[in-house]
């Protein structure tokens, strides 16, 4: 469980806790938590790039 939880940048606690089963079971894993990243489901296009950059 520490190195999933490590993997997917979660709080590495060795808990079964919400957002780690959340994360397992469910696409979206825990909704709510605070993330520095995005989602690349939609087309990433030069413009999208930079304006995440």
């Amino acid at each position: 469980m520490l190195d999933f939880q490590s993997f997917v940048r979660l709080a590495v606690n060795g808990q079964g806790d919400f957002p780690t089963w959340a994360t397992l079971l469910v696409s979206t894993g825990d909704n709510t938590r605070a993330v520095t990243a995005c989602d690349t489901v939609t087309e990433l296009t030069d413009a999208r790039a930079s304006a995440l950059y």
